[in-house]
């Protein structure tokens, strides 16, 4: 055998222990696919919906003459089973800069019946611009959808004050089933709530058109009166079976309506619990919604949208959708991870040879980018349990001889705070991700006076760790002379309480925590296993309430005896020990 591979074996040995015995009691609980959903049509405008007499149930009876044990159903609660990996395919489709404009987002995208693609967005124009003002819908045309031409003029203007469309935006552009172009888009006014307050009010208005190039508004909105101030933003309209289906964004929420005409609209149901901005797409014998939701997949009352992950849905008909969701997961050409800030409004479309795009703008709407891909898109969305199954089979099976592809990495994150130094860390999320992974904190060798939490990257471990599903925390701790003994296990135990405080945001198990490092880090790894609460060391930092206790440890040729070998010369001990 080769010496070298003996510590990665260990290193591998211990921590399958850790993801497969030491669970905590976690109970793993099949998550049921979810019932179709009953249409509880309301008809919106511009008809009315008349009343249906209800029919009183005859209650079931035994042979006894005492009612019948009722077994209550389940409801499938909304999960994060994996991600789905895509590429940045086009970093700069446009920018506002290039086009003279203040911004633009919201993009939709046809393929023209001449086999040109053209590309629809929301613009807003620059202060003091005389050939255009405020917000207006504008296109830009391509041949192969990666090299895209301004069209000159605009598609959709916006309205008076007086008017619903006073500000239009968001358009979603389709085929309709006379053979025409139509446009949904939010218009934008300014309203009187309920309190009597000014409010800018946001309605789905449409338009048609014969090229795609020159549209006439249809002077028809809709509006869904279940919601507050009948909220209706964020239209994406399909054609199933015959029969339009728009999905739209009410209250945080994303909800289906059909429509026979394309102008009259039953609303359905809620489709997505907690989620905006979604697009919905054909593909490869499965319908897909690629649409913005919160990483607890439910809102807290002060949440910021903008910072929702970009997250994948299936369906088999376009109808009924899994709750079992995928992380849409973008790299850009080195590797690196984009910002899901900077996935905002998604639109996706088939290109000629049958491959899928999507189209999305960044945070501060400075510009335009396209992703695809990198495999092929699961077309049943798995149970966590399957999720799980397969992430721990992983987890025992034989390493891939190919080389793993790590999912993302974010750096120099803070996680602990102390007499004003700042103490960061990278986390490396695993591959494979069932929101109860495993983690593991990674201390740096040099002595306690050296060294950086780069050193997590050197050697195969990282990448071997990641690939099998574990989440990484390399941290960087307080080093001597300027900080002494016990600073540097104080800022582990630090550490490994900021893990556990985020545990549901990072999606590890706060019951399934190691700690791996390499000589001085190995010495701290070691000092995290053995010395509980009552060593004190947990009195300084952040997240006391937390426990610093850890599940495993693996000790890489770190000093049991200080006084031994390097770590006994006197300036080692002067500089670190005092």
């Amino acid at each position: 055998m080769n010496l070298k591979s003996i510590p990665l074996l260990l290193l591998h040995a211990i921590f399958i222990l850790l993801m497969a015995a030491c669970g905590g009691g976690s109970q793993k609980v099949d998550t049921p696919t979810p019932e179709t959903k009953a249409a509880a049509k309301v008809q919106v405008e511009p008809s009315s919906t008349k009343g249906v007499p209800k029919t009183e149930p005859t209650k079931p009876t035994t042979s006894t003459g005492l009612p019948p044990t009722v077994t209550p159903i389940q409801t499938p609660v909304p999960a994060i089973v994996g991600t789905v990996n895509f590429q940045v395919d086009v970093q700069t489709v446009t920018t506002a800069s290039q086009i003279g404009l203040a911004s633009v987002v919201g993009p939709s995208l046809i393929r023209l019946k001449d086999g040109r693609y053209r590309l629809y967005l929301q613009a807003r124009a620059n202060k003091g611009d005389k050939n255009v003002d405020g917000m207006n819908i504008i296109s830009l045309i391509s041949t192969d959808g990666a090299q895209w031409d301004l069209e000159p003029g605009v598609r959709i203007s916006h309205g008076g004050e007086s008017d619903l469309d006073f500000q239009v935006g968001e358009p979603a552009v389709y085929l309709g089933l006379d053979d025409k172009y139509h446009m949904a888009y939010t218009g934008r006014h300014k309203g009187v709530n309920k309190k009597g307050e000014s409010q800018l009010m946001h309605r789905v208005g449409f338009a048609i058109s014969d090229d795609g190039l020159t549209w006439t508004k249809l002077n028809k909105h809709y509006a869904d009166p279940d919601n507050i101030n009948d909220f209706v933003s964020s239209a994406d309209v399909t054609v199933i079976d015959g029969e339009y289906a728009i999905y739209y964004t009410g209250q945080r929420n994303i909800i289906r309506a059909t429509s026979q005409d394309g102008h009259t609209w039953v609303r359905q149901e809620i489709a997505i619990s907690a989620g905006h901005d979604s697009t919905m797409v054909k593909y490869d014998g499965a319908y897909y919604m690629f649409a913005k939701m919160p990483e607890a997949l439910a809102y807290a009352r002060n949440a910021v949208p903008k910072l929702d992950f970009l997250v994948m849905a299936i369906s088999h008909d376009g109808v009924n959708w899994s709750n079992n969701y995928y992380q849409v997961v973008v790299e850009n050409a080195d590797g690196s991870e984009v910002n899901p800030e900077n996935l905002q409004d998604p639109s996706a479309i088939l290109l000629e040879d049958g491959s899928l795009r999507i189209f999305l703008n960044n945070d501060r709407g400075e510009g335009i980018l396209s992703i695809k891909p990198v495999a092929k898109l699961p077309k049943v969305a798995e149970s966590r349990s399957q999720s799980v199954s397969k992430l721990e089979s992983g987890a025992r099976a034989k390493r891939p001889t190919g080389p793993t592809k790590q999912r993302s990495v974010e750096t120099d994150i803070t996680f602990c705070t102390v007499e004003d130094t700042s103490l960061r860390l990278d986390l490396h999320h695993p591959s494979v991700s069932d929101g109860s992974n495993p983690a593991v904190v990674f201390l740096h060798e040099g002595s306690w006076i050296a060294g950086d939490k780069q050193d997590a990257t050197r050697g195969p471990v990282l990448a071997e760790l990641t690939s099998r599903g574990y989440l990484v925390a390399a941290v960087n701790y307080r080093l001597a002379p300027e900080f002494k003994f016990p600073a540097h296990i104080q800022d582990a135990k630090c550490a490994v309480r900021y893990l556990r405080a985020n545990a549901e945001r990072l999606g590890i198990d706060s019951k399934r925590i190691g700690a791996w490092g390499r000589s001085a880090g190995g010495h701290l790894a070691m000092l995290l296993g053995l010395a509980d609460e009552n060593a004190g060391w947990d009195q300084s930092g952040q997240h006391l309430e937390q426990s610093s206790r850890v599940q495993a440890v693996v000790d890489m040729y770190g000093p049991i005896i200080v006084m031994d070998g390097i770590c006994s010369k006197p300036k080692v001990i002067t500089e670190v020990f005092g």
